[in-house]
């Protein structure tokens, strides 16, 4: 959640882990987001206009 009446936000999401695909929920369709992996990490850059939220599903990826 951006709670800035007046300005975007926007930073890079850093998680520890192996992911899949990664879905923004907060659009009227789900909508793909870019991740990169590295490093045992997955990252993604999210951005928020002013008084906007969202929500990322992520898919954890299972490693045998």
């Amino acid at each position: 959640m951006n709670p800035d009446y007046y300005a975007d936000r926007e930073d890079r999401i850093i998680l520890s882990g192996q992911y899949g695909d990664a879905v923004d929920l907060g659009c009227d369709v789900a909508f793909p987001v870019k991740t990169t992996f590295a490093r045992g990490a997955a990252a993604f850059d999210l951005r928020l206009a002013p008084g906007e939220g969202t929500v990322v599903r992520l898919e954890k990826t299972t490693t045998n």
